[in-house]
């Protein structure tokens, strides 16, 4: 399970505001690049609906020639965010169960594949746990650094 920042929202405030991201997404259809999908979406579904702090990002955080998007803190890295175009710069199968098998989406290749592999890498080059991917419409979440002997690929997002 993700740690959330203890400043993260109650419930109910975080579902209504996930619920207005989405209105407006659906009105303001467009295609837009990796950077307007962050300022617009991205932004405001970590800060807005999950609760972090913008106190609590570092973006562009440059390791090892990598810049990831946004590294996520609460005293220590707890989540690293690799944000995408919204014009389905990775696109997840129709019906796709809400919690799925990591090993099932890197076998989809492509686009998810790729994002999945940088993300993971991002997270393992900082020593922090846990990793996501989004293009504003979609987020997969996982486990990416691990320390109980198991492969993060062996797990869930």
């Amino acid at each position: 399970m993700l740690h959330f920042p203890v400043s993260a929202l109650a419930y109910d405030v975080a579902f209504e505001r996930v619920s207005a991201l989405v209105d407006d997404m659906a009105e303001r259809k467009a295609g837009r690049n990796e950077a307007t999908t962050r300022l617009q979406l991205v932004d405001r579904l970590i800060f807005d609906c999950l609760g972090w702090s913008r106190d609590q990002a570092i973006l562009e955080e440059h390791e090892n020639g990598d810049y990831a998007d946004y590294v996520l803190n609460d005293l220590v890295r707890r989540l690293v965010v690799e944000a995408k175009r919204e014009d389905a710069w990775f696109e997840l199968p129709e019906g796709l169960a809400r919690v799925t098998k990591l090993e099932a989406l890197y076998a989809l290749g492509g686009a998810v594949s790729s994002a999945l592999e940088q993300v993971e890498r991002y997270a393992q080059q900082r020593g922090t746990p846990y990793a996501a991917i989004c293009n504003g419409h979609q987020l997969i979440a996982f486990v990416a650094s691990r320390s109980d002997g198991i492969s993060p690929r062996s797990g869930r997002g």
